[in-house]
This record gives C-alpha cells, structure tokens and sequence, in this order.
C-alpha cells in the first residue's frame, strides 16, 4: 500500500546563546522584523515523557531562543510538566485542550488491550478528538498571532492521518518515520496483536483520504 507523503523538515540546528523572550512583545509586530510566525501542534510536549513529546518541545524552545515568534498548541496532560520546564515568559505562548469525557471514557477502556494494540484503537481515537479540537484552536490562533507556518513534528508515524489542514496556514509535517515491520527476533508475538497491527495498516490509506492533513501538507 502507498504510504502519504510529506516533506520532512530537517530538526533545528545547535541553537544560539538564549535570550530573553518577551511573551507579548511581537504580538502586534505583523511583518516587521521577524517574516516566520510558527505555531507548533502536537498532541503532548514534555521534558519527562519518554519518546515523541521531547520532540514539539525542542523545537518550541530553539525557535524562541533565535528569537523567532513562536506559539504551542498541546493537550492539557502536560501543562503541569511544562510550567515546571519554562519560564513564565515561555509558558504564557503555550495553549492547551482539555479532555473531554468522551476521551477518559475511551482511554480507560483501553486499557485492557497490549500496548501495539492500544496505538491502534483507543489511543488513536483519542488522538483523533484531541486533534479536532486542536484544529479550531489552530485556525484561531493564526488569526490572532498572524502566524503564517503550522508545524506538527509528532506524530512521527507516515501512516498515522492527520486533521491539520485548512487552518489558514501553511503545514509542515515531520521529520517522520515508521511503517516498518519487526524482524523475527522482535516481531509480535500474539495473534491478536498482529490482527489490529495488520488491520491498521489497511485502513492507513482510506483514513488519509478521509483526514487528508499529511497528502496536503506544504510541499
């Protein structure tokens, strides 16, 4: 099966020296000296969590310190994480989601399931809301900031759809990788884990037709 393209982007270089970053200073500045107004998207950012929510953070951080105005979007889980990790200046351009019932109630009935089962299922599903809502929070904010690049760096999967697109920007999704397959030593060993891995994978393509965030990213 085809996977969906888009271009990569390359991870920032070794930043410069930090600098103080006003939270409101280049709110009003539409076109003066900074042309790149970013806004990151990612469904969590965190200096704790292990895996893909270092990623946005990385990037959030390097852009401020080159002195880039530069805006976060994420889910609330984090926001505790986050006011721990930046400073009041860095924390205020951070927006947050909350959770909705319908969330809680798919994520604890996923439980029961492996965890390879869970990306599949619940967690999928419960990314898909959060990224709803992260799409009208998204066209928002370009509005208000003026910003004129949106970044989702995670997830890094090709196959997983994204909803960011449309928000009046345009989307930049990536680096990504992924679509691979276990070697024997490594590969899952229940029937049931392979029946959703392999069943997830089928239906990748038809859920970017329908979400076609990833096949209208920026090129």
């Amino acid at each position: 099966m085809p996977q969906t393209t888009s271009h990569s982007v390359a991870p920032p270089v070794s930043p410069a020296p930090p600098r103080a970053v006003d939270a409101s200073a280049d709110v009003s500045d539409r076109g003066g000296a900074h042309s790149l107004r970013v806004l990151l998207v990612a469904e969590h950012a965190s200096p704790t969590w292990g895996g893909e929510a270092r990623i946005p953070l990385h990037y959030f951080r390097s852009l401020l310190r080159r002195g880039l105005p530069c805006w976060l979007l994420v889910h609330e889980r984090t926001r505790d994480d986050l006011r721990a990790a930046l400073s009041p200046e860095e924390f205020a351009r951070i927006e947050f989601v909350p959770d909705s019932l319908l969330q809680k109630i798919i994520w604890r009935a996923g439980r029961v399931f492996p965890d390879r089962v869970q990306t599949f299922t619940s967690s999928w599903a419960v990314h898909l809301l959060t990224q709803r809502k992260q799409r009208v929070a998204a066209r928002r904010l370009v509005r208000q900031h003026a910003i004129n690049l949106v970044h989702e760096p995670i997830p890094v999967s090709p196959r997983l759809p994204s909803m960011m697109y449309g928000v009046g920007a345009p989307v930049v999704i990536g680096p990504m990788n992924g679509g691979m397959s276990f070697p024997p030593g490594f590969a899952l060993d229940r029937r049931a884990q392979r029946f959703f891995v392999t069943a997830g994978r089928a239906v990748a393509g038809l859920m970017n037709r329908l979400m076609p965030g990833k096949r209208r990213g920026a090129r």
